[in-house]
């Protein structure tokens, strides 16, 4: 090989090497969510944030300078994420695990433009599908609520809505299908289950045409714990235990119960009027059968207003039985519900009570999802022969 080839050579793989580096310094870190954007607002303005992580809804703020703001945080997995500006102004969109560029428009920030998110362009692009049935629903719900329409008009309207709502769903559903592999899809089925009535079947049989990535999302953990409840709140299924504070700071377990104490578990609230209405002839069952190890667990769903449930429990002379809280937290645990023993039961309205036996079984739910309440009295009766 000659000097000059040898000489040429070297400088290519000089060149190689500096690339090498270069291609090195500007890779994208994908363990975190980065948005760089813009704002065409001449005054310094902050931005709240509200994004998802693994455990529910967090709210942040972005601090905008001289129309330029960046926002990063360590999410590697898509999200979703909205940017407000007061209380009209909201972007709403998907992040993906990288850099993206977000251009932002005061006055029409629904209309913004973010680059380096495939995952948003689907999404954006499913919501057009469907926003025609959205502005249908969305003006069927303003009849209903017009005072102006009679009880016919409105009885109509309620019926369009369902013809509406199960359109939604239909081409949701769809959707679904077709992207097994989407944290957005499994959004959508989340949402479909949890806000449009998707029955329990049917979220089942969809969740389980999900796949890969789909099934790591928040959404995919939540649904299966709102279906996994139902099962497990159904007679003849083992009582879900649990074990939390109860209304005096003592710990209870109900595990202790089980293979000594038949046991009423009571959901109900403060605040729920048919519930305290039933207190009167709780504590008459209470009364009754007390002497055949019969126990009465109150679970309320007053993780907000303790003092209100300390109150009626007072004003309603309940202090004889066991009373915990749900376990409810807040929006920012949305997606960690294992405290939630509501959930553990499938119990999604009040008030619901169920009747477990001494084995620690489920043999009777009355309210949502089971029997007429009255049913437990004679329920009772066949069980301790008075």
């Amino acid at each position: 090989m000659n000097n000059n080839k040898y000489m040429k050579m070297k400088k290519i793989l000089g060149l190689l090497v500096c690339l090498a580096c270069f291609s090195c310094n500007v890779s994208v870190d994908n363990r975190k969510t980065t948005i760089k954007g813009t704002l065409d607002e001449k005054k310094d303005v902050t931005l709240c944030v509200v994004y998802v992580n693994d455990k529910g809804y967090v709210e942040d703020t972005v601090n905008v300078k001289n129309g330029k703001f960046e926002w990063s945080r360590p999410l590697d997995y898509p999200t979703e994420v909205k940017f407000m500006l007061g209380a009209s102004q909201t972007a709403s969109m998907w992040t993906e695990p990288g850099v993206m560029k977000l251009a932002l428009k005061v006055g029409n920030f629904a209309d913004y433009t973010l680059e380096g998110s495939k995952l948003n362009e689907m999404a954006r692009a499913f919501e057009k599908e469907v926003q025609e049935e959205y502005q249908k629903m969305k003006e069927v719900g303003e009849k209903i609520q017009n005072e102006n329409f009679s009880d016919e008009e409105k009885k109509q309207a309620r019926e369009d809505y369902k013809v509406i709502n199960q359109q939604i769903i239909t081409k949701n559903l769809e959707f679904v299908k077709n992207h097994t592999n989407s944290y957005y899809a499994a959004s959508l089925l989340f949402n479909m289950q949890f806000r449009r009535g998707l029955s329990s079947e049917e979220a089942r049989r969809y969740l389980n045409l999900l796949t890969g990535k789909a099934l790591d999302s928040p959404y995919v953990r939540r649904l299966r714990q709102n279906l996994d409840g139902e099962i497990n709140g159904s007679v003849g299924r083992n009582a879900s235990l649990f074990s939390t504070k109860d209304i005096n700071g003592e710990l209870f377990d109900l595990v202790q119960l089980i293979g000594k104490k038949y046991v009423i578990l009571d959901f109900w609230a403060s605040w729920c009027g048919p519930c305290r209405k039933l207190n009167p002839h709780l504590k008459e069952i209470y009364e009754k059968y007390k002497k055949e190890e019969l126990i009465v667990v109150c679970v309320a769903d007053d993780d907000s207003s303790r003092e209100m449930w300390r109150k009626a429990v007072h004003d309603d002379g309940l202090e004889q039985f066991v009373h915990v809280l749900r376990g409810l937290r807040g929006m920012e645990y949305f997606f960690d519900v294992e405290a939630d023993i509501s959930l553990k039961y499938g119990v999604h309205s009040l008030p619901t009570k169920f009747l477990i036996d001494k084995n620690g079984v489920i043999v009777g739910r009355y309210g949502e999802g089971g029997k007429p309440h009255e049913v437990m009295d004679s329920e009772l009766k066949k069980i301790f022969g008075y």
